[in-house]
């Protein structure tokens, strides 16, 4: 994938803070910010056992 696709579909996770860019030069390295990962999965889980199933 070219790096131009690859920055264009970081961007919301980027605003998120749920990952970092770093740049060497021409380029970008992104890194996953474990730390801000786990807190919105821990979220979502509450939200997910908060809210009963609707599957039938």
């Amino acid at each position: 994938m070219r790096q131009s696709k690859v920055s264009y579909h970081l961007g919301k996770p980027k605003e998120a803070r749920l990952v970092h860019e770093e740049r060497r030069g021409k380029w970008s390295f992104y890194s996953l910010d474990r730390n801000a990962a786990g807190r919105l999965l821990d979220e979502a889980a509450v939200h997910l056992n908060y809210y009963p199933s609707t599957d039938g």
